[in-house]
C-alpha cells in the first residue's frame, strides 16, 4: 500500500502564508468597508431608491436571500 506524498516544509509554509494573507485581506476589507456600511444603514434610514428598491430593503434582501443562496449553491457544487 502506497501513501500520498507529503508536502515539503517550504510548500507547507507557502500554503499557510497564503491562507493567512487571504484571511487578513478579508478581515481588513470587512473592518474597513463592510462594517461602516452596516453601521450607516443602522444609524439612519435610507429613503433613496436604486433599481426600484429601497436601499435598506436591497441590503436585507442581499443578506437574507443572497448569502444563504450563495452558500447553498457553493455547497451544492463543492460537496460532490
Amino acid at each position: 500500500m502506497e501513501y500520498a506524498h507529503e508536502y515539503s516544509k517550504k510548500e507547507k509554509a507557502v500554503r499557510i502564508l497564503a491562507g493567512v494573507f487571504v484571511g487578513s485581506v478579508i478581515y481588513f476589507l470587512h473592518t474597513i468597508w463592510l462594517i461602516p456600511i452596516i453601521n450607516d444603514v443602522v444609524s439612519r434610514p435610507h429613503c433613496f431608491e436604486w433599481l426600484g428598491f429601497n436601499l435598506a430593503d436591497y441590503f436585507w434582501y442581499l443578506v437574507m436571500v443572497g448569502v444563504p443562496l450563495f452558500a447553498f449553491t457553493m455547497s451544492w457544487i463543492l460537496i460532490p
